[in-house]
């Protein structure tokens, strides 16, 4: 996905709204290999929409353990998550 976010930015950084649908299963290792690689993301801002409260508990967490270096921020809805976005 990394090579697909270059590709379509251009390499320039964007405000990057993620959704979740349906179940989702997000490993140590996926988390930490996002974690490592995250400086090399095109993301000026993360905003993350979890409609399930299991998705928000999951993302919240990575936001908290692994502290993101550009803004993160998890929402319930869609709108909210563009209004924050719109900031950057």
């Amino acid at each position: 996905m990394h090579e697909v976010f270059l590709r379509i930015t251009g390499g320039e950084k964007h405000p990057f709204l993620f959704e979740s649908e349906g179940s989702l299963w997000y490993t140590r290792e996926g988390r930490e290999f996002a974690s490592h690689i995250e400086h090399k993301q095109p993301f000026l801002a993360v905003a993350m929409v979890a409609e399930s409260l299991a998705f928000r508990l999951i993302a919240d967490f990575y936001g908290r353990f692994y502290k993101p270096k550009m803004p993160y921020k998890v929402f319930k809805t869609r709108e909210e998550a563009l209004d924050w976005l719109k900031t950057f």
